[in-house]
């Protein structure tokens, strides 16, 4: 009777102090579990959090060229703000109205014009953006077969806006504003405008560099001889009456005017391929500071 009493309590005790270990047990499994789930959902907060910056307020940059010396030297990294410009609601699509137009001489970012430029699609538009973020600009993905950056974005200054019309004379800029009948040099828009940016010129002016059809004499009347080429007229047009600028374009150019390839080539850009307005460089540590 004695035996059997304490058979079964010792069974009972046994299975009471397995239950506790085994309840212990689980507890400290649910609570491993938890803790990383909590990171595991942190991080998916970071990354949402990450794009919807990168999509909405700011950007991170690296200036790829000389194009804007002594301004901005190449390798800069720079904060480009979106928001003015409208922002993407989703990478590569559905860019959201814009809030305001470019102002002269403000410093831009846009999306590289260059036809051969393959797009970039949506989830590795976004991989990208997060790395990149994440890496302080120090990890690109988004690289050549040669492992070089692709150029997708550039930074450029508007130099002209909608309603202008803007031309070269000897190497330097000249713009007939809207509703005025006069052309009026570079300078003189900066002091009307209170502008202050420098202009890098290193090449002597060459006159068949800007005018193939008028400074040789011998090809003086191409054009009168061969209107219906689109060439002549082309290059007739930029150097007689200059680009016009319609309606949601601006005209951007490098300040280091003889090292950049600007809309001299690829002409107005449209507004909605702008990014954002570059407003502070953070590296190289001895030029940070506000980007004008």
């Amino acid at each position: 009777m004695f035996f059997n009493t304490f058979t079964k309590d010792l069974v009972q005790w046994t299975e009471k102090v397995l239950t506790k270990r085994r309840r212990k047990r689980k507890l400290k499994e649910e609570k491993q579990k938890h803790i990383i789930r909590e990171w595991i959902e942190a991080v998916i907060w970071a990354l949402v959090i990450v794009i919807l910056l990168q999509q909405f307020l700011f950007e991170l940059y690296v200036i790829p060229t000389g194009s804007m010396i002594p301004t901005i030297r190449e390798g800069t990294r720079a904060l480009v703000f979106k928001t003015p410009f409208g922002p993407e609601l989703l990478p590569g699509k559905l860019k959201y109205k814009y809030f305001r137009k470019p102002y002269r001489g403000e410093v831009i970012v846009f999306e590289n014009p260059d036809p051969h430029l393959k797009p970039m699609g949506p989830i590795k538009k976004i991989i990208h953006k997060v790395v990149f973020l994440l890496t302080l600009t120090q990890v690109d993905i988004d690289a050549d077969k040669n492992g070089r950056p692709k150029v997708r974005l550039l930074l450029k200054r508007v130099i002209g806006v909608s309603g202008d019309r803007i031309r070269m004379r000897q190497g330097n800029v000249q713009l007939l504003l809207k509703g005025e009948n006069r052309w009026k040099t570079e300078d003189d828009i900066k002091k009307r405008c209170h502008l202050v940016y420098p202009v890098r010129r290193i090449m002597a002016f060459n006159p068949a560099d800007e005018n193939p059809l008028t400074s040789i004499p011998e090809y003086s009347d191409i054009f009168a001889r061969n209107p219906h080429k689109q060439n002549n007229t082309v290059s007739f047009r930029k150097n007689h009456i200059g680009w016009y600028i319609p309606e949601n374009r601006f005209f951007p150019m490098g300040d280091n005017r003889d090292l950049s390839k600007d809309a001299r080539v690829y002409g107005p850009v449209l507004q909605y391929n702008l990014v954002g307005k570059a407003v502070f460089s953070f590296w190289p540590y001895n030029k940070i500071g506000p980007i004008r």
